[in-house]
């Protein structure tokens, strides 16, 4: 075998890689779908089972954008899931797009749990200043 068919051998067991290692549709699908469930519920407190019940649990609590990206990404996933004659994204770069619109987003909202957590903590170091108050007011 000569240098040159060696160079195309090469070139064509690397594409097929690249190729095998982006996955199927099916699997993008699952991994992102269960990513984006996992910090809904994480990081929003959403509640339901599966993307669907749970995007619709945070709808009001998220921008408009971000729902209707949600939405869509439902609307893409489930013929992939669901059905059984489909195995394809009607456009994966849209789906991939929207999935990381959503990441984003979420990136730059507040866990649900963030707020509570702040005013608990307001309130404990009102209480600590009131007492450290008390005790100085009370050696004068």
């Amino acid at each position: 075998m000569n240098a040159e068919a060696l160079l195309v051998l090469a070139l064509m067991i690397f594409i097929i890689g690249v190729v095998l290692k982006r996955g199927s549709d099916i699997d993008i699908t699952v991994k992102r779908s269960k990513t984006l469930e996992a910090r809904l519920k994480d990081e929003l407190g959403a509640k339901g089972e599966g993307l669907g019940q749970l995007a619709n649990s945070v709808k009001g609590r998220v921008p408009p954008q971000m729902s209707a990206d949600l939405d869509r990404i439902v609307g893409m996933r489930n013929p992939v899931v669901h059905q059984k004659d489909r195995d394809n994204l009607s456009d994966r770069q849209e789906y991939e797009q929207l999935c990381d619109r959503v990441e984003d987003q979420l990136n730059h909202l507040k866990p649900a749990n963030q707020g509570l957590f702040q005013l608990l903590g307001c309130l404990v170091y009102l209480i600590m200043a009131v007492i450290v108050y008390a005790g100085l007011a009370n050696m004068y």
